[in-house]
């Protein structure tokens, strides 16, 4: 359900959290691959030739006088199932945690990749939906990431903790088609804090605040925006009793752009357990979700396969509210 509470945009339906793993002291080097092919229908086939995907990996991590290192570097690619729909990737990273036995360890890391891949935007026709329209075939785009970011923790104890968090993304798509060179780069710098509170064993509180700027530069947009979104929240897991608990979170956000409708928006989320024994526990929540509008949605002015595509600055965020019994 909807996580908006703690996570703000985006979380609609649910959160995956990933957390990786800190380098143990015996160093580690991690090697994997893998190949498949693809079997066409043969009254699809559209070629004579083999079909097939790879990709390989190689980890490393290791410490280094209290310092754990782990570097990845990866390539794969694929010859796809349709014609015209391959691609390659590249990807490289480093992971570097200091103290990583400390209470307070600091982590940091920077993440690259470079994907190359062909279109595949409509089939030929209904007999033949595995191939393109001859003017497009050799349509391909490269899109490029790179994110560098950190981990703080200037207080870390048993009942209080500060975690702050600057990042900087960065991506770009440039289009290599028969009839279109639009191009695409985005940069983003945001930041944000948490501070975890436990002033008691009935009590766990989660606050926050966030804020992140964004410049988009693109040859299909109406205008090159520039995108401010803040975001404060605060949510307290409470221990009733032994068999009652409950969760309380509100969350404000704002998504502002230039030249675009502004959203202020609350999520709340209220949500309670109750263990009638050992053998059953019944559950309730209500939450409200929001996802900010996207600068694609916003701004673009276009026309694809005879279709006008208009921008629409008045757009404004989604909302949902979602209820759960079990």
């Amino acid at each position: 359900g909807p996580h908006s509470s703690l996570y703000g945009t985006g979380a609609l339906g649910g959160v995956v959290n990933v957390i990786t793993a800190v380098p143990s002291e015996t160093p580690e080097t991690l090697v994997r691959g893998y190949f498949g092919a693809y079997d066409t229908p043969s009254r699809y086939r559209f070629t004579d030739e083999a079909l097939s995907t790879a990709g390989i990996g190689l980890q490393h991590s290791r410490r280094i006088a209290g310092t754990g290192t782990t570097l990845f570097f990866g390539a794969d690619g694929s010859e796809g199932f349709r014609q015209n729909g391959g691609y390659s990737r590249w990807q490289a990273r480093v992971k570097t945690v200091f103290g990583p036995d400390s209470e307070r360890p600091l982590d940091a890391f920077v993440d690259w990749t470079q994907r190359d891949a062909d279109e595949f935007y409509t089939w030929l026709s209904e007999d033949q939906p595995l191939e393109v329209d001859p003017e497009e075939l050799g349509d391909w785009l490269r899109e490029t990431d790179l994110s560098i970011g950190a981990t703080l923790r200037p207080v870390m104890t048993q009942r209080t903790s500060l975690q702050i968090r600057p990042i900087f993304d960065y991506n770009s798509v440039q289009n290599y088609f028969h009839d279109s060179d639009d191009r695409h780069h985005s940069s983003r710098l945001a930041a944000d804090a948490q501070l975890y509170l436990a002033p008691s064993l009935k009590h766990a509180v989660t606050t926050g605040v966030e804020a992140s700027w964004t410049d988009v530069t693109s040859t299909v947009l109406v205008t090159n925006p520039s995108i401010l979104d803040l975001g404060m929240y605060g949510q307290d897991e409470i221990h009733i009793s032994d068999k009652w608990r409950a969760v309380l979170g509100l969350r404000f956000d704002y998504h502002g752009a230039s030249s675009a409708e502004a959203d202020f928006v609350a999520s709340p989320r209220i949500g309670e357990v109750y263990l009638p024994s050992r053998q059953v526990s019944l559950r309730a929540s209500v939450s409200r979700g929001y996802r900010a509008p996207s600068a694609a949605e916003q701004y673009t002015a276009t026309t694809r396969f005879g279709f006008r595509v208009v921008p629409n600055l008045a757009l404004t965020g989604e909302r949902s509210w979602s209820g759960e019994m079990g």
